[in-house]
């Protein structure tokens, strides 16, 4: 600050140091609180723990011991472990400081849709209307005796959001995300990082997924990822959505802000909604009714041909008897998905076994790790949606999994000896078998590589495709979810024509089709 301070002509308003600057920015409400933590992750040491110096469940101390010149253990006045939490009240109402964020967060109600029949915003769709519409009575649920009380009934405190009907479009929806990530690089020490990001939804299309709009609302450091012990990290932000349902004081308004789903990649899916994503109930939405199986010589959990059910009835690939599993048609529907109330009733009457480690029938009944205090919200019963997977990692893992195979990448590949022997067992693909000279798909011609070395892009679309193209060893490194986002969308079924038979290749083509879909600034609804 000091070197900038001496460069500026005289005289100017930099600060002169580090402290200067967090004095003027703190009016900005921009703080940000620090919460010491057990090492273990068990408790946090604030509220009423703000002064132990023990955690209450393992006995760890809060401070870091020390040895002095003479030899003895010192503890400090330093935490072994902090979590750092940014409250999200200042952040929403300086969102209504400037007239033009302030009318812009009016839109989700107020603004104009020239089709009604197409979602191109999350205020269009089932999940945040089911929000809008719930129908109880949050502050005195004995009240509320008819389905009249919505017009009828006489709210002790109008400033105060008890129903939907006292709804203000400058009431906040929004949703969370976190993943985590090695802030110093993948060789350097093991150590994790993972912010909490806070996206409003209430903003326009063009601007409320824009990352001026996102702010932090946690940041979790810790050596190892935090598992099922991140309920206890989230305890902090889980309080503050409880105040924000019922409002804060806000310039001249009651401000209230209530959380819609939360969008991650799988992994932080499992770890922030507490269901395990491995093993045979994997899928959090079929749950105990999977249609999964193991794969004999793999032995690997396979969803193939477990998506036929979602099938119209009269569709023609229902009746198919060998071109999925042998001798496999499908006439079953699909899965019923679980409301949030039968949600809220299974984890209640989930009980821990004997050694209270898990819950009794884990991997069997169900794949509950721990309860997600996003259930002890007041508006619990109101999530239609209340977790989404992102679209992006998706289709980086489900690129990566078709280029390695296509091209042979000897590390990546799903094409092995293994996968052959329950390809003949599960199919009815003769062509494909393993043959007495270990017979094995061609990989793609090198020139398919070459087309993604010579690439070229306009700045911020992708990332320079030449610097991850090795022509020696005809492999990509080093790519990131968005450059598989761009392979998958724009190029896989251009470099793969002509090198691929055609009934893989138009499989390929449509895939690239059908993922493109997902991602449209608008879609039709259902």
């Amino acid at each position: 600050m000091q070197l900038i301070g001496d460069v500026l002509p005289q005289p100017h308003k930099l600060p002169n140091d580090m402290y200067q600057c967090k004095r003027l920015t703190k009016a900005l409400g921009m703080g940000y609180e620090k919460i010491d933590m057990c090492p273990d992750g068990c408790m946090l040491f604030c509220d009423d723990h703000v002064y132990k110096k023990k955690c209450l469940k393992c006995g760890k101390g809060r401070y870091v011991k020390v040895v002095n010149e003479d030899g003895d253990h010192v503890t400090t006045h330093v935490a072994q472990k902090q979590l750092r939490s940014f409250p999200m009240a200042p952040r929403f109402k300086r969102l209504f400081l400037s007239m033009k964020t302030c009318e812009s967060m009016r839109w989700s109600k107020e603004g104009v849709r020239d089709n009604p029949g197409f979602i191109r915003h999350p205020a269009d769709s089932d999940a945040w209307k089911a929000l809008d519409e719930f129908k109880r009575l949050f502050l005195s649920m004995k009240t509320c005796e008819s389905m009249r009380w919505s017009k009828e009934g006489v709210r002790d405190n109008p400033g105060f959001i008890g129903h939907p009907a006292d709804s203000d479009a400058r009431n906040i929806c929004f949703g969370l995300a976190t993943d985590g990530f090695t802030p110093f690089g993948q060789s350097a020490a093991s150590y994790s990082c993972w912010p909490v990001f806070v996206i409003p939804y209430n903003l326009p299309p063009h601007m409320c997924m824009k990352y001026e709009f996102m702010f932090f609302c946690l940041i979790i450091l810790d050596p190892e990822y935090p598992g099922p012990k991140i309920n206890v990290m989230l305890q902090p932000l889980i309080k503050e959505l409880k105040q924000l349902w019922y409002g804060v004081e806000a310039y001249d308004i009651s401000l209230k802000a209530a959380y819609l789903w939360s969008v991650h990649d799988f992994m932080a899916y499992g770890i922030f909604a507490g269901w395990s994503v491995h093993g045979t109930l994997t899928c959090p939405i079929c749950g105990v009714d999977t249609r999964c199986f193991c794969l004999e010589f793999g032995g690997k959990i396979c969803y193939f041909d477990c998506h036929r059910c979602w099938l119209p009835s009269n569709h023609i690939f229902r009746g198919e008897k060998d071109s999925f599993r042998k001798d496999t048609i499908c006439y079953e529907g699909p899965p019923k998905r679980l409301s949030a109330k039968e949600i809220l009733d299974q984890l209640a009457s989930l009980k821990l076994n004997e050694e209270k480690t898990a819950y009794e029938g884990f991997g069997k009944e169900h794949n509950w790790t721990h309860i997600s205090g996003i259930w002890d919200l007041p508006h619990a019963k109101a999530l239609k949606l209340p977790h989404n997977i992102d679209v992006m990692h998706q289709e980086r893992n489900v690129a990566e999994s078709i280029i390695s195979t296509c091209m042979d990448f000897s590390d990546k590949t799903k094409d092995n000896v293994k996968a052959r022997k329950d390809l003949a067992k599960i199919c009815k693909r003769p062509t494909l078998e393993l043959t007495a000279s270990g017979g094995k798909l061609r990989a793609p011609e090198e020139r398919s590589v070459e087309m993604d070395e010579k690439l070229k892009f306009l700045d911020g679309y992708a990332a320079g495709l030449k610097r991850a193209v090795n022509l020696k060893t005809g492999k990509l490194n080093g790519l990131k979810a968005h450059d598989y986002h761009i392979i998958i969308e724009r190029l896989m079924h251009v470099m793969f024509r002509g090198y691929l038979p055609d009934g893989v290749w138009s499989v390929l083509a449509e895939l690239t089709i059908s993922i493109d879909s997902f991602v449209l600034k608008r879609s039709r609804k259902r």
